[in-house]
């Protein structure tokens, strides 16, 4: 099957260094390397695409291998498992046994990702290969252009083109050029990360519903406190616990919309075609009364603003003492064993009947960057528009073991690839995921809202997905955030800029306002504050790039 029907995650990494043609010297992170079992990269200068190679070069233009001779390039990659490395995952090893190309990888944690990868372009000490979300904004210049290497070599990405001409433009550069190719998640469950799940088991110990609106959802978390829903007689129910504010699926974010503003990550949600920055908006200030009054009632977490993600994907493990929550499904937070626990909560209708809730554009910008210091971009090309040439391809790149983490089934009469497949109670599907594939940030570009792919298949035991169906239910209150692209050099740099300074402010002004209060004063001097930072400047940056 071409890219066309599946294309095989939102952030980050593994970088490609060609060891043996000198392509890039150490990284500053730690190594872990597969080398070729017969290693001789070539030491040729770029040869324009157009120049076929000779009869007796190592490279083939089409089919396998794509190298008559094992190579080796260096990638960095970001770091998905703690467990398996890189070069012993099956993907990597199938693939370099079937195309000769084999990669000295450098992993790098999520904590250092940014700070080395920053290092490596401004030293230029540069690998081959980045497989990973990068700044390609202020860094296109030192990658490789990839244009006419598509063109001549990769057909699975010219069928992307075919069928998503989006993706062309979302991968264009200011200078007109391709200089990086997508990776990682285009899947329907990604189009809302951060959703409100709320435990049934108590919602029944209580006799409540799942609450509708913010006054049904404020009077279930009283009861939840003063109930006692877990029957063990002691008062260590939290109601309510989040990790940060705009956090990508764990936040508090989303729940701004009973009040008729979104907060992200950027700060900006985009009505009407216009560039909103939320903290400005009155909503904003009504949505901190009202958590603020969950707050002073002991309703929320005390550690939410606090605590580690690690911390937070931890505390509720083989426990029964969260009422509510949010998360990218519930059980990725508290177990697998509560994954039938807790029910999704549509977004709420506030004071005047609001609801909102923020999608997500799933279109991928980045995820593998081959630089300038690659001797053979065609060699990686090709191998990227190999891995991207079926959905099987794609799902051991990005979901891991056949029948472990997907499988082939037949559904009315169709074949066709289950995910998300049942599990046992003692297995979390993230890690398992991690540990035998490379995860959210694959280097394919899978789209799991195509046809060949479907989510909690099961045919001897069919059964909802929860996930799905709490998306379908909130579709019609969203609203976007910023699109998918590629602003000019010089806005990114001033938005990074300003972001820098706004973020810093926001996330002691927010946890302050929840945690001790907020009124008109307070109010006043936080809408001085914005313009201090010139907040106005940062929208209308944003909104330059959305009118382009």
């Amino acid at each position: 099957m071409k890219l066309k029907k599946a294309i095989c995650t939102g952030l980050s990494a593994a970088i490609l260094i060609a060891a043996l043609a000198g392509c890039s010297s150490e990284s500053p992170a730690a190594s872990s390397s597969q080398a070729a079992p017969a290693s001789s990269a070539s030491a040729a200068s770029q040869a324009a695409p157009e120049s076929k190679p000779d009869a007796d070069s190592n490279f083939n233009p089409e089919g396998l291998p794509i190298l008559n001779e094992p190579e080796t390039f260096k990638v960095v990659a970001y770091q998905v498992s703690t467990k398996v490395a890189a070069k012993d995952k099956e993907c990597y090893l199938k693939t370099a046994e079937e195309t000769n190309v084999y990669f000295d990888w450098v992993e790098i944690p999520q904590a250092n990702w940014q700070e080395k990868v920053n290092i490596m372009f401004a030293s230029s000490d540069l690998p081959d290969m980045f497989i990973g979300n990068i700044d390609v904004a202020t860094q296109y210049e030192q990658l490789a252009v990839l244009d006419d290497y598509i063109n001549s070599y990769a057909p699975n990405v010219l069928q992307l083109f075919e069928d998503r001409p989006e993706y062309r433009n979302i991968l264009t550069a200011p200078d007109g050029k391709i200089h990086f190719l997508p990776g990682g998640d285009e899947a329907y469950m990604n189009q809302i990360d951060q959703q409100l799940w709320i435990n049934r088991n108590w919602l029944e110990a209580v006799g409540a519903d799942v609450p509708t609106t913010t006054d049904e959802f404020y009077n279930v978390l009283k009861l939840f406190k003063e109930k006692d829903p877990n029957g063990n007689g002691q008062a260590d129910e939290i109601p309510l616990t989040f990790n940060g504010i705009w956090d990508w699926a764990t936040g508090l974010g989303n729940l701004f919309g009973s009040f008729n503003t979104l907060e992200t990550t950027q700060h900006i949600y985009v009505r009407d075609g216009k560039a909103v920055f939320a903290p400005a908006e009155a909503g904003y200030y009504e949505a901190l009364k009202y958590f603020n009054k969950l707050y002073s009632e002991g309703l929320i977490d005390p550690e939410a603003f606090t605590q580690s993600l690690d911390q937070y994907n931890s505390r509720g493990k083989g426990k029964d003492i969260f009422g509510a929550l949010m998360a990218y499904r519930a059980h990725y937070v508290l177990g697998a064993e509560h994954k039938e626990n807790y029910v999704g909560v549509a977004p709420l209708k506030g004071p005047d009947g609001t609801q909102l809730i923020r999608a997500n554009y799933i279109n991928q910008m980045t995820g593998v960057q081959i630089t300038s210091a690659c001797k053979q971009p065609e060699v990686l090309v090709r191998w990227y528009d190999y891995i991207n040439s079926s959905t099987e391809m794609a799902l051991r790149w990005g979901r891991g073991l056949e029948n472990v983490n997907w499988k082939r089934v037949t559904i009315d009469g169709k074949e066709m690839f289950g995910i998300n497949l049942p599990v046992p109670a003692d297995t979390n599907p993230p890690i398992e995921r991690a540990d035998t594939s490379f995860s959210g940030q694959t280097p394919a570009l899978w789209m799991l809202h195509r046809d060949e792919v479907r989510s909690v298949i099961d045919p001897d035991n069919p059964a909802p997905d929860l996930k799905r169906d709490l998306i379908e239910a909130s579709m019609p209150f969203a609203l976007y955030g910023m699109p998918t692209g590629l602003d000019t050099v010089d806005n990114t740099q001033k938005k990074a800029l300003l972001l820098t300074d706004i973020d810093t402010y926001l996330k002691k002004f927010v946890a302050d306002s929840i945690m001790n209060g907020i009124d008109d004063t307070k109010w006043e001097a936080h809408l001085k504050t914005l313009s201090d930072l010139k907040t106005e400047e940062y929208t209308q940056l944003n909104q330059e790039f959305l009118d382009r």
